[in-house]
Protein backbone atom coordinates (compact mmCIF):
# COMPACT_ATOMS: atom_id res chain seq x y z
CA UNK A 1 0.00 0.00 0.00
CA UNK A 2 3.18 2.50 0.09
CA UNK A 3 2.54 3.11 -4.03
CA UNK A 4 -0.70 4.16 -3.35
CA UNK A 5 0.94 7.23 -1.32
CA UNK A 6 3.15 7.80 -4.11
CA UNK A 7 0.81 7.59 -6.61
CA UNK A 8 -1.74 10.17 -4.97
CA UNK A 9 -0.65 13.03 -6.20
CA UNK A 10 -0.97 11.63 -9.80
CA UNK A 11 -4.45 10.03 -9.09
CA UNK A 12 -5.69 14.25 -8.07
CA UNK A 13 -4.14 15.24 -11.19
CA UNK A 14 -5.01 12.48 -13.84
CA UNK A 15 -8.11 13.74 -16.10
CA UNK A 16 -11.40 11.33 -15.47
CA UNK A 17 -14.52 11.03 -17.62
CA UNK A 18 -17.47 13.26 -16.57
CA UNK A 19 -20.85 12.26 -18.87
CA UNK A 20 -22.25 15.72 -20.95
CA UNK A 21 -24.87 16.00 -17.92
CA UNK A 22 -22.66 16.54 -15.04
CA UNK A 23 -23.71 19.80 -14.46
CA UNK A 24 -26.84 19.00 -14.16
CA UNK A 25 -26.90 18.41 -10.63
CA UNK A 26 -28.51 20.14 -7.62
CA UNK A 27 -30.13 19.36 -4.24
CA UNK A 28 -30.66 20.47 -0.82
CA UNK A 29 -30.07 16.84 0.70
CA UNK A 30 -27.92 14.43 -0.53
CA UNK A 31 -27.43 10.83 0.44
CA UNK A 32 -24.40 8.96 -0.07
CA UNK A 33 -24.07 5.47 -0.73
CA UNK A 34 -20.61 3.75 -0.49
CA UNK A 35 -19.12 0.47 1.44
CA UNK A 36 -15.38 0.14 2.05
CA UNK A 37 -12.95 2.41 0.00
CA UNK A 38 -15.73 3.83 -1.46
CA UNK A 39 -17.58 4.92 0.88
CA UNK A 40 -14.72 6.53 2.59
CA UNK A 41 -15.09 9.21 -0.36
CA UNK A 42 -18.44 9.72 0.84
CA UNK A 43 -17.20 10.50 4.28
CA UNK A 44 -14.49 12.92 2.85
CA UNK A 45 -17.92 14.49 0.71
CA UNK A 46 -19.79 14.97 3.95
CA UNK A 47 -16.70 16.29 5.41
CA UNK A 48 -15.99 19.21 2.57
CA UNK A 49 -19.51 19.59 2.35
CA UNK A 50 -19.88 20.85 6.12
CA UNK A 51 -17.43 23.58 5.62
CA UNK A 52 -19.05 25.35 2.20
CA UNK A 53 -23.26 24.70 3.13
CA UNK A 54 -25.66 24.01 5.51
CA UNK A 55 -27.35 21.18 3.33
CA UNK A 56 -28.38 17.88 5.22
CA UNK A 57 -25.52 15.61 3.50
CA UNK A 58 -26.05 11.70 4.75
CA UNK A 59 -23.73 8.98 4.32
CA UNK A 60 -25.47 5.47 4.59
CA UNK A 61 -22.83 2.38 3.97
CA UNK A 62 -25.13 -0.54 3.77
CA UNK A 63 -28.44 -1.77 2.04
CA UNK A 64 -31.16 0.13 0.64
CA UNK A 65 -32.48 3.37 1.24
CA UNK A 66 -35.03 3.05 3.92
CA UNK A 67 -38.73 4.64 3.88
CA UNK A 68 -38.01 7.49 5.65
CA UNK A 69 -35.71 8.97 3.87
CA UNK A 70 -37.13 8.21 0.39
CA UNK A 71 -39.96 10.15 1.90
CA UNK A 72 -37.49 12.79 2.30
CA UNK A 73 -36.60 12.71 -1.36
CA UNK A 74 -32.65 13.46 -1.65
CA UNK A 75 -30.34 13.22 -4.21
CA UNK A 76 -28.61 9.87 -4.12
CA UNK A 77 -24.97 9.73 -5.03
CA UNK A 78 -23.47 6.17 -5.43
CA UNK A 79 -19.85 5.49 -4.97
CA UNK A 80 -18.82 2.30 -5.80
CA UNK A 81 -15.23 1.81 -7.57
CA UNK A 82 -16.20 -1.92 -9.13
CA UNK A 83 -19.53 -0.56 -10.04
CA UNK A 84 -21.03 -3.65 -8.98
CA UNK A 85 -20.97 -3.50 -4.64
CA UNK A 86 -24.26 -5.28 -3.99
CA UNK A 87 -25.28 -3.07 -0.80
CA UNK A 88 -24.62 0.03 -3.63
CA UNK A 89 -26.86 -1.38 -6.32
CA UNK A 90 -29.68 -1.91 -3.71
CA UNK A 91 -29.49 1.64 -3.27
CA UNK A 92 -29.94 2.91 -6.58
CA UNK A 93 -32.45 0.31 -7.58
CA UNK A 94 -34.51 1.72 -4.65
CA UNK A 95 -33.94 4.96 -6.05
CA UNK A 96 -35.06 4.04 -9.71
CA UNK A 97 -38.26 2.74 -7.91
CA UNK A 98 -39.13 5.44 -6.18
CA UNK A 99 -38.10 8.40 -9.01
CA UNK A 100 -34.95 10.22 -6.68
CA UNK A 101 -32.74 12.01 -8.95
CA UNK A 102 -29.21 10.26 -8.68
CA UNK A 103 -25.53 10.58 -9.74
CA UNK A 104 -22.73 7.98 -9.89
CA UNK A 105 -18.85 7.74 -9.34
CA UNK A 106 -17.01 3.98 -10.64
CA UNK A 107 -14.98 2.49 -12.81
CA UNK A 108 -17.31 0.95 -14.33
CA UNK A 109 -19.82 -2.19 -13.92
CA UNK A 110 -23.33 -1.86 -13.33
CA UNK A 111 -23.61 1.71 -11.63
CA UNK A 112 -22.47 3.18 -15.31
CA UNK A 113 -24.63 1.18 -17.41
CA UNK A 114 -27.46 2.27 -15.25
CA UNK A 115 -26.22 5.78 -15.48
CA UNK A 116 -25.93 5.75 -19.20
CA UNK A 117 -29.61 3.69 -19.27
CA UNK A 118 -31.48 6.55 -17.57
CA UNK A 119 -29.48 8.97 -18.67
CA UNK A 120 -28.03 10.31 -14.96
CA UNK A 121 -24.67 12.09 -14.12
CA UNK A 122 -21.43 9.98 -13.72
CA UNK A 123 -17.49 10.35 -12.84
CA UNK A 124 -15.61 7.42 -14.23
CA UNK A 125 -12.88 6.61 -12.84
CA UNK A 126 -9.40 4.27 -14.21
CA UNK A 127 -10.19 0.43 -13.01
CA UNK A 128 -7.92 -2.16 -12.18
CA UNK A 129 -7.37 -1.11 -8.34
CA UNK A 130 -8.71 -2.25 -4.96
CA UNK A 131 -11.00 0.85 -4.03
CA UNK A 132 -8.55 1.85 -1.12
CA UNK A 133 -6.25 2.19 -3.60
CA UNK A 134 -8.36 4.56 -5.39
CA UNK A 135 -8.80 7.17 -2.74
CA UNK A 136 -7.12 9.63 -4.80
CA UNK A 137 -9.40 9.61 -8.02
CA UNK A 138 -12.16 9.21 -5.75
CA UNK A 139 -11.65 12.09 -4.00
CA UNK A 140 -11.27 14.05 -6.90
CA UNK A 141 -14.34 12.99 -8.01
CA UNK A 142 -16.28 13.34 -4.88
CA UNK A 143 -14.24 17.27 -5.14
CA UNK A 144 -15.54 17.59 -8.36
CA UNK A 145 -19.58 16.98 -7.58
CA UNK A 146 -18.92 19.55 -4.61
CA UNK A 147 -17.83 22.21 -7.16
CA UNK A 148 -20.25 22.03 -9.00
CA UNK A 149 -23.46 22.39 -6.83
CA UNK A 150 -21.96 25.02 -3.83
CA UNK A 151 -19.48 26.39 -6.54
CA UNK A 152 -16.41 26.27 -4.79
CA UNK A 153 -12.77 25.67 -5.85
CA UNK A 154 -11.75 22.09 -4.08
CA UNK A 155 -10.92 20.71 -7.30
CA UNK A 156 -7.80 23.16 -8.11
CA UNK A 157 -6.89 22.81 -4.30
CA UNK A 158 -6.65 18.97 -4.42
CA UNK A 159 -4.50 19.91 -7.73
CA UNK A 160 -2.47 22.34 -5.95
CA UNK A 161 -1.96 19.53 -3.23
CA UNK A 162 -1.06 16.81 -5.66
CA UNK A 163 1.37 18.50 -7.23
CA UNK A 164 3.29 19.39 -4.11
CA UNK A 165 3.34 15.97 -3.20
CA UNK A 166 4.86 15.13 -6.41
CA UNK A 167 7.46 18.05 -5.96
CA UNK A 168 8.62 16.34 -2.43
CA UNK A 169 8.81 13.08 -3.70
CA UNK A 170 10.93 13.79 -6.51
CA UNK A 171 13.25 15.51 -3.82
CA UNK A 172 13.28 12.71 -1.90
CA UNK A 173 13.71 10.25 -4.78
CA UNK A 174 17.04 12.67 -5.66
CA UNK A 175 18.50 12.64 -2.25
CA UNK A 176 18.33 8.86 -2.25
CA UNK A 177 20.03 8.82 -5.23
CA UNK A 178 22.49 11.32 -4.26
CA UNK A 179 22.97 9.05 -1.36
CA UNK A 180 24.13 6.10 -2.97
CA UNK A 181 25.77 7.02 -6.21
CA UNK A 182 29.05 7.35 -5.11
CA UNK A 183 28.57 4.83 -1.84
CA UNK A 184 28.91 1.06 -1.64
CA UNK A 185 28.05 1.26 2.48
CA UNK A 186 26.13 2.90 4.99
CA UNK A 187 29.24 3.42 6.89
CA UNK A 188 30.95 5.26 3.96
CA UNK A 189 28.47 7.54 3.13
CA UNK A 190 27.84 8.80 6.45
CA UNK A 191 31.42 9.74 6.96
CA UNK A 192 32.02 11.10 3.72
CA UNK A 193 32.09 14.96 3.65
CA UNK A 194 30.79 16.07 0.47
CA UNK A 195 27.51 15.10 2.13
CA UNK A 196 25.62 17.87 4.09
CA UNK A 197 24.86 17.26 7.40
CA UNK A 198 20.71 16.80 6.60
CA UNK A 199 22.01 14.27 4.02
CA UNK A 200 24.35 12.44 6.76
CA UNK A 201 21.56 12.60 9.93
CA UNK A 202 18.73 11.00 7.17
CA UNK A 203 21.54 8.20 5.80
CA UNK A 204 22.17 6.93 9.57
CA UNK A 205 18.36 7.10 10.63
CA UNK A 206 18.42 4.21 8.07
CA UNK A 207 21.57 2.45 9.03
CA UNK A 208 19.81 2.32 12.12
CA UNK A 209 16.63 0.88 10.90
CA UNK A 210 18.70 -1.45 8.78
CA UNK A 211 20.53 -2.50 12.06
CA UNK A 212 17.35 -3.26 13.79
CA UNK A 213 16.25 -5.50 11.37
CA UNK A 214 19.37 -7.44 11.09
CA UNK A 215 19.45 -8.37 14.95
CA UNK A 216 15.70 -8.98 14.69
CA UNK A 217 16.03 -11.14 12.25
CA UNK A 218 19.11 -12.82 13.89
CA UNK A 219 17.50 -13.39 17.30
CA UNK A 220 14.58 -15.40 15.66
CA UNK A 221 16.95 -17.76 13.59
CA UNK A 222 18.86 -18.35 16.71
CA UNK A 223 15.29 -18.64 18.81
CA UNK A 224 14.25 -21.36 16.42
Amino acid sequence: MVNVAFELGNQVNEELEYSENLDSIKYDSLLIMGMGGSGVAGDVYCLLSDETTSKNVMVRKTYSIPEKLISKKPFCLFISYSGNTEETISGINDAISNELDWAVISSGGKLISYAEKHKKPYIKIPKGLQPRAAFGYLTQAVCKYIDLVENTNYLDEIKAAGEYLNNILEEKNKLGKKLFKHFDSFEKACLSEDLDPKSRYVLSLLEEKTRSQKQRQSSLEEWF
